[in-house]
């Protein structure tokens, strides 16, 4: 499935139409998830509405970066941020310009 059809009020959504071009990176979409995911064999990205109120959890941050081997109800985000920008940043850049705390959690 894709994001698209699982998830239809983000069928026109800029950052999962670009993540959905990335080389290695599969749309894992499904509508009984509360976002639409994309995993790669490092990460697992999840992408949230970019309207706060239509979001699950109004505290969300719009995009959760997990290392793609912990995925589950419980893990531990690498990233959670409310611009595209520094996920791109993260996953393409190395990690370049982010604060320690930021990464901290895949050292432990």
């Amino acid at each position: 499935m894709t994001y698209a059809i699982e998830f239809p009020n983000m069928a026109n959504d800029t950052a999962c139409a670009t993540v959905s071009t990335w080389e290695g990176w599969k749309d894992w979409s499904w509508h009984n998830d509360a976002t639409p995911n994309f995993v790669s064999s490092d990460y697992s990205l999840w992408c949230d509405a970019e309207n706060v109120s239509e979001r699950e959890y109004v505290t969300n941050a719009r995009y959760s970066l997990v290392p793609a081997e912990d995925v589950g109800e419980y893990c531990v985000p690498l990233l959670e941020t409310d611009n595209f920008e520094d996920i791109v940043a993260y996953i393409f850049d190395g990690k370049r310009g982010f604060p320690a705390w930021v990464y901290s959690s895949e050292e432990a």
